[in-house]
């Protein structure tokens, strides 16, 4: 699960069309990040789901660090400044079956 802290911040002071771009934006950055094999999704609102079949926690852990990287690069101009998409991630093992 991949969830953008604060992301009605964007919202509330630059509107909604600002806080579009930003999801837009940041889904864009994940899919190029994303390998063939993952699956990206968004969940709802804010929060993105990211499944890496065949991935050990550590390669899982690798590819999020990437991502929260490539979020950290991540700006766009929202009225008069720079918007910041700050975000965290965990990693999961879903159970098979």
């Amino acid at each position: 699960m991949l969830d953008l802290d604060h992301f009605k911040i964007i919202n509330d002071v630059q509107g909604h069309q600002a806080g579009d771009d930003a999801l837009r934006q940041f889904s864009q950055m994940c899919l190029r990040e994303a390998r063939a094999t993952d699956i990206f999704a968004r969940f709802g609102g804010e929060e993105f789901v990211l499944v890496l079949p065949d991935t050990d926690i550590d390669g899982a852990r690798i590819i999020l660090q990437r991502l929260l990287d490539g979020a950290a690069r991540l700006s766009m101009w929202g009225g008069t400044r720079s918007l910041q998409l700050p975000g965290q991630c965990r990693c999961r093992r879903a159970a098979r079956g």
